[in-house]
């Protein structure tokens, strides 16, 4: 189980970190953008730094929910990091497809024509996987909570 703790905090690491490359190097970091955003060719420096900090935002919550994963499975007692990180997957999503509207409109302020620049809002099936992974680990933890509750009871 430690292995897989070291994982999570790792990954939630690295999660978190990578917007913040969009904040030091934006020139590297506009080709990522271009893969969701097309139109964000010519973007200044500054619109990329912005669109970057924006992203903090749901990658902190995919961070936070699984550190809060590992620390309930350190301490499979504490039911509330499991329903904290449950939360925190459900909300991710959500908070990408906003955060990609907020995005879009700044990575479209340099266009002359902003009837180029078409900003959808749509969930994704990753998007759905997050979510659904937030109701499982919610299951698993209220489950266990059954599980123990009747444990306790026959003794």
């Amino acid at each position: 189980m430690l292995f897989i703790r070291i994982i999570l905090f790792i990954t939630a690491t690295l999660i978190l970190l990578y917007p913040i490359w969009g904040i030091i190097a934006p020139d590297s970091y506009l080709n990522e953008l271009l893969d969701k955003f097309p139109f964000a060719i010519g973007a200044s420096e500054a619109q990329i730094q912005q669109s970057s900090l924006i992203l903090l935002i749901p990658s902190f919550f995919i961070s936070i929910s699984f550190v809060f994963i590992a620390k309930f499975m350190s301490n499979p007692k504490s039911y509330i990091y499991a329903k904290l990180a449950a939360i925190a997957l459900v909300i991710s999503p959500l908070l990408q497809s906003i955060c990609e509207v907020f995005i879009g409109r700044i990575l479209s302020q340099h266009l002359l024509d902003t009837q180029d620049a078409s900003i959808s809002v749509g969930l994704s099936s990753i998007s759905f996987l997050y979510i659904l992974f937030g109701l499982v680990v919610w299951g698993i933890s209220k489950s266990q909570y059954e599980h123990n509750k009747h444990s306790s009871n026959d003794i």
